[in-house]
């Protein structure tokens, strides 16, 4: 059912119902018992806890691989793992400018891209016409911040000529490894992007169809996560705009099918079933990923308030 939700959601067809999923990855190393740097990248590992996870909580999907900064140390910035989610320290500059010209090939079977693809090739076998699986993919303006530093978008803002080579490489790069999810049977990819200033709208939005139309060609949906956006806005390629709901704003809630982030925290949920319970919203998931600090027996009670925003829409999973 949640696949041919999705299937639908492709072709442009009203969903049935919303999805339900929230984000769980890390927090799955405790289950294991094991230290999270260790837990990322072993796939047998990954797929057991988190098909124990799903098959607990009886969500829409799960996620096969969620973390932002996946790629940026396949393109050669160390890790420091005393913080959750992990810092991220980048080589010299001339390091960074030769590893993103790397071909897909070569970019594929750096880091933990390889652990990675491999996590949802395996859940795909053992979950077959199961739950939807979902990963995650920095979009290429946070990319180049994680790479670059973050005052990157300010220098292509102003067009920089480095600045605007370095980001049509990156959202070549990010497009290629995104097919590569796609070929593993990614049902959903989340691309978590930087809020994009309007002066650089357009062209972020033309560098970006490619990408849109090749996951959907793929039978992947597409879902743009936006930093602090709280509206859809019209995008070329369509993918599901991800919003926060402004729990204090009383403006309509949008008539295109979206998708809802809520807090991913245990903190007692705003009332948000205006967004939840709406016609329109088609997929509702976490705001991030349940922390890693969280306490892994608490998490049914988090999944089961999350859910509750669901309870009013006639269709919805109260499982």
């Amino acid at each position: 059912m949640p696949r041919s939700i999705i299937r639908a959601l492709i072709r442009g067809q009203p969903a049935a119902r919303p999805l339900f999923l929230p984000v769980i990855f890390t927090l799955a190393a405790r289950l294991e018992d094991i230290p999270l740097p260790t837990f990322v990248r072993n796939p047998t590992k990954i797929a057991n806890a988190l098909t124990a996870i799903h098959r607990r909580l009886k969500t829409d999907g799960m996620t096969g691989y969620f973390d932002l900064s996946l790629v940026a140390e396949a393109l050669g910035c160390e890790l420091d793992w005393n913080t959750t989610p992990p810092a991220i320290i980048a080589p010299q500059r001339e390091t960074l400018l030769t590893n993103i010209q790397l071909s897909p090939q070569e970019l594929n079977n750096r880091g933990r891209i390889p652990v990675a693809l491999e996590v949802i090739q395996r859940l795909t076998i053992t979950l077959r016409n199961g739950p939807a699986l979902l990963a995650a993919l920095p979009g290429p303006l946070r990319l180049a911040s994680q790479l670059f530093g973050q005052d990157f978008v300010a220098r292509l803002s102003h067009d920089k000529s480095e600045a605007v080579d370095i980001f049509e490489m990156l959202t070549e790069l990010l497009h290629h490894l995104a097919q590569a999810f796609c070929l593993v049977e990614t049902h959903i990819l989340l691309i978590d992007e930087e809020m994009v200033p309007d002066p650089l709208w357009e062209q972020w939005e033309s560098a970006m169809v490619a990408s849109w139309n090749a996951m959907r060609f793929h039978g992947t949906l597409p879902v743009l996560r936006l930093r602090s956006a709280t509206h859809t806005r019209s995008i070329a390629g369509t993918p599901l705009i991800c919003l926060v709901p402004p729990f204090d704003d009383p403006s309509p809630v949008p008539q295109q099918p979206f998708a809802v982030a809520l807090p991913a925290t245990q903190a007692p949920l705003k009332d948000c079933t205006r967004w939840t319970t709406a016609k329109s919203c088609v997929l509702v998931m976490t705001d991030g990923e349940i922390p890693y600090s969280s306490e892994i027996h608490d998490l049914q009670h988090t999944i089961t308030a999350l859910r509750s925003t669901l309870i009013q829409r006639p269709g919805s999973s109260t499982i």
